[in-house]
């Protein structure tokens, strides 16, 4: 899965697809790397930034994404990562007019089961859905999701939080529908975070290989804080990408039967990661 922010102050990309030019340079590269699904976000919910209302974020897709509609080359999948289920169904039903049988993932790091979420996935009847983990109380207290962190062991709760809407999702018929995301970087601590990278396969083999996941680390700030201060921030974000692509040879090793998705902003490093495998590494 590739990224696509169209957002003005992105933690990963500082803007820098904030115009019709950019945006579309970016997708043809993705898509030039061959990535299954493109996600593409219109807010930045980084807990330093500021959440933008509902009209703002549609209109950023109405500005930056539909008047491209009918000259983008598509990928199996597209990904809109939204917590507004307005946004997703108006993202998805104006796609559909141009290309009705094009496949959908809502991409959701709200982690709220209401019923906008049902009614949504009714009226949406061939997206699938990511159940994200975070703490939450309120869809649009998403950006503050850090005012409310995990007590304890981390496995522990997402396996509660997992098994409890796999029950959610079986009740209503759409099991089949949902993709689970531990969501490294919401209401979790740095030593969290690190505790859930180690642990992840045992959490993922419990609830067996028809599980879909939906796997990001990708420019995430604790990657870097595991380096030393003394690198430039240019030397940082190098090394933590070559973390990066560590992690994800560890878990493509450890989960080779599992269905894993993951969220990349720079394919190149699953590649990395793959060759690591091949080498032994």
């Amino acid at each position: 899965m590739g990224v696509i922010n169209i957002t003005p102050n992105s933690f990963s990309d500082g803007g820098s697809t904030f115009s019709l030019d950019s945006f579309l340079e970016r997708w043809d590269n993705l898509i030039d790397q061959k990535v299954s699904i493109l996600d593409i976000g219109a807010e930045s919910t980084a807990p330093f930034n500021n959440p933008v209302d509902e009209k703002e974020e549609q209109a950023r897709f109405e500005k930056m994404f539909f008047p491209l509609l009918g000259t983008l080359k598509f990928p199996s999948i597209i990904s809109i990562d939204t917590y507004r289920p307005a946004v997703f169904k108006f993202v998805y039903k104006e796609v559909k007019k141009i290309l009705p049988g094009q496949k959908f993932i809502w991409n959701d790091v709200s982690g709220i089961l209401d019923e906008t979420l049902w009614e949504t996935l009714n009226s949406c009847p061939d997206a699938h859905y990511v159940f994200g983990h975070t703490l939450v109380a309120d869809r649009e207290d998403v950006s503050n999701h850090m005012g409310n962190v995990l007590a304890g062991d981390p496995i522990l709760k997402l396996r509660e939080h997992f098994r409890d809407g796999l029950e959610a999702f079986l009740k209503k018929g759409m099991e089949k529908r949902v993709i689970f995301d531990p969501l490294f970087g919401f209401s979790k601590t740095l030593d969290q975070n690190w505790e859930l990278i180690k642990k992840l396969p045992f959490l993922i083999k419990e609830f067996g290989v028809g599980q879909r996941w939906l796997l990001g680390i990708s420019k995430k700030s604790f990657l870097q804080k595991k380096l030393p201060e003394s690198l430039s921030n240019v030397e940082a974000l190098n090394y933590s990408e070559y973390l990066h692509s560590m992690i994800l040879s560890r878990w493509m090793h450890q989960l080779n039967d599992y269905h894993l998705i993951l969220r990349v902003h720079d394919p190149i490093v699953v590649s990395i990661s793959a060759s690591f495998i091949e080498n032994g590494l």
